[in-house]
């Protein structure tokens, strides 16, 4: 039997013991028509690792961890918030009217110490009364990279109320008088992401007795057999279910808990942060409570404004109980795979070929499109889907670029450890026994085992462009 793939063929049957074998990641095979149907239907194929390898956005890295990437916030400063009212964060009044004094958010300053506002600046704050005097910014005074204070005083003499923690302060132009100096320069904004690593493993033993009753298919390779089976096949879906729990959710190992490796000494475990710990650190919360309604995606466009976001074509990763809530809203999803459409074209580089093998429904709203992907462990309830059946991850669809490297990123992938020729995207090597008639043998046993490893990392550039869509 043959299974036809194009350029070459994919043949079935038992394996023959004299042959020398390599054995594949089916990650090697992942878009030969034919087998990703089969396998992938057959198995399940609603996680990250896959949808994302299908979309193309899969990220190799050198291996000097973490791998760091910057992005500069290129949205209009058009507001700061008030950090804290324990600088002098009060009300005076002058001889000319009141003054008033507060600190920025720490949200407002970048990690090397620049913000948005600058003396001679014009400010509104909203008064309880809902007026908006304007305020001048008179002074700013650095009292640490982390603890800016302005003072602001009123075009007119009027009385401001106190302010708060979170209050807005938005920002205007630049004033200036006769034969007055040009404004200080604003500084770029630049965030820097550090991204770890985590290892994933996977072992499978057949004795030899099973080997030869066992289903094979192979792939000639380099002269070789390449192959692989049932079992390999499904101890990758058991490593992609799993590595998509620290895709999402894993978190970095500041804890400093170790183990033992090979030579008896305490090492690290290796751990990424996951996407979704990414949002809920850095980007926006959609909560709808016990029903979704289509008022909440002018919610979505308005918060993708404010950020300066351009895409309208989004990514929606979460449960299947989203999905039935989108359903009772009156929204109808649609296959979506014409080449040459701007949604084609941001999520699959525009193959149609791969949307169509993607089955991605979406729903159109507007301008807005919303490609949904349900996700095992947000629907299973052995592992997030008690708690998130109902939630999900709502990304743009949109390149990002470094600014200190030029490299532009997809804004989310996997990135994953390649060193010349060396690629731990999904790595499989065999441990042989006694099984064949020739070829290098490991073991005294009749069983050979398999040995299946990864290192991956959560990656995502634009976090706060992101939102999570909680039923809360």
């Amino acid at each position: 039997m043959s299974v036809v793939t194009g350029s070459a063929s994919v043949n079935a049957g038992t394996l023959a013991g004299n042959e020398p074998t390599y054995v594949d990641s089916l990650f090697d095979y992942f878009t030969t028509p034919n087998i990703a149907e089969v396998f992938y239907n057959r198995y399940g194929q609603n996680t990250m690792r896959l949808a994302l390898e299908l979309m193309g956005r899969m990220i190799p890295m050198n291996g000097n961890w973490p791998f760091v990437a910057h992005e500069n916030d290129n949205r209009p400063k058009v507001n700061i918030k008030v950090h804290s009212t324990d600088a002098g964060s009060t009300t005076t009044q002058s001889s000319t009217g009141t003054e008033l004094k507060v600190r920025i958010s720490e949200d407002n300053i970048d990690e090397n110490g620049n913000y948005p506002v600058r003396a001679g600046q014009s400010a509104w704050i909203e008064q309880s009364d809902g007026s908006l005097p304007e305020l001048l910014v008179d002074s700013i005074t650095e009292n640490s990279t982390t603890d800016v204070e302005i003072t602001l005083k009123p075009m007119q003499d009027v009385d401001l109320d106190d302010v708060s923690t979170g209050t807005v302060i938005m920002l205007g132009p630049i004033n200036s008088g006769e034969n007055m100096g040009q404004p200080k320069g604003m500084s770029t904004q630049m965030y820097s992401r550090s991204f770890y690593p985590f290892e994933s493993k996977d072992t499978v033993y057949l004795t030899g007795d099973a080997m030869s009753q066992e289903y094979w298919f192979e792939k000639q390779r380099n002269g070789f057999s390449s192959v692989w089976n049932k079992h390999f096949i499904e101890a990758e879906n058991r490593m992609n279910v799993s590595e998509d729990m620290k895709l999402l959710m894993g978190q970095e190992n500041d804890n400093s808990l170790t183990g033992t490796d090979a030579e008896s000494n305490s090492v690290s475990y290796h751990s990424t942060k996951g996407y979704w710990q990414w949002i809920n650190e850095l980007g926006g919360k959609l909560d709808y409570g016990l029903d979704f309604s289509v008022e909440y995606l002018d919610e979505i466009e308005s918060f993708l404004e404010s950020w300066g976001v351009t895409t309208k074509d989004l990514a929606l990763f979460g449960g299947s109980g989203i999905k039935r809530k989108l359903h009772k809203a009156g929204l109808d999803f649609v296959q979506q795979y014409d080449s040459g459409t701007s949604f084609v074209d941001a999520a699959f580089g525009g193959d149609s070929d791969l949307a169509v093998k993607s089955n991605i429904k979406a729903i159109q709203y507007g301008d807005i499109m919303i490609a949904y992907q349900p996700l095992h462990a947000f629907t299973a309830p052995e592992m997030f889907g008690d708690a998130l059946n109902n939630s999900g991850m709502l990304m743009p669809l949109e390149n990002i670029a470094d600014p200190t490297s030029g490299k532009v990123y997809s804004n989310i992938g996997i990135g994953y450890e390649e060193k010349g020729d060396i690629s731990l995207k999904r790595i499989v090597n065999s441990y042989p026994g006694m099984t064949r008639q020739r070829g290098t043998v490991s073991s005294e046993y009749s069983s050979d085992k398999w040995f299946f490893r990864s290192k991956l990392a959560a990656f995502i550039m634009g976090a706060n462009h992101c939102l999570l869509v909680r039923d809360q």
